[in-house]
């Protein structure tokens, strides 16, 4: 990854933890669930793990919004959470790009990202 991307990653990043934060409304709250439905997609469908990728959601929607408070290490403690660090941070990138494209914000989806929309975009709302 060059500089120039690394950038333009952590401005997302930034940019998707101050739309969680102070756009709480709609139409944001459509998109913002979009994106949580792209989060923990290889998680099973049974409960247990339904509420363990639902933990992983608010973490990583609390890492967005405050990354010093809300460290991966924390919540992982506090969660539990069956990721290690890459791992958690490759969500939160998906979340941040898919939050952004259905916002309109970016015009394509990166590769590793689209399968996570397109199971996303074929979920009915």
């Amino acid at each position: 990854m060059t500089n120039q991307q690394k950038r333009s990653e952590d401005a997302l990043i930034r940019l998707c933890g101050a739309l969680l934060e102070f756009a709480p409304e709609s139409p944001w709250t459509e998109y913002i669930a979009r994106a949580e439905e792209a989060v923990g997609t290889q998680f099973a469908d049974n409960d247990q793990a339904q509420l363990t990728r639902r933990l992983l959601v608010d973490a990583v929607k609390g890492n967005l919004i405050n990354r010093r408070v809300n460290a991966y290490e924390t919540l992982q403690r506090r969660h539990n959470l069956p990721l290690t660090k890459r791992e958690f941070a490759e969500e939160r990138t998906t979340f941040c790009h898919v939050l952004a494209y259905e916002a309109g914000l970016i015009d394509a989806l990166p590769e590793q990202n689209r399968g996570a929309a397109e199971k996303t975009a074929a979920t009915p709302s």
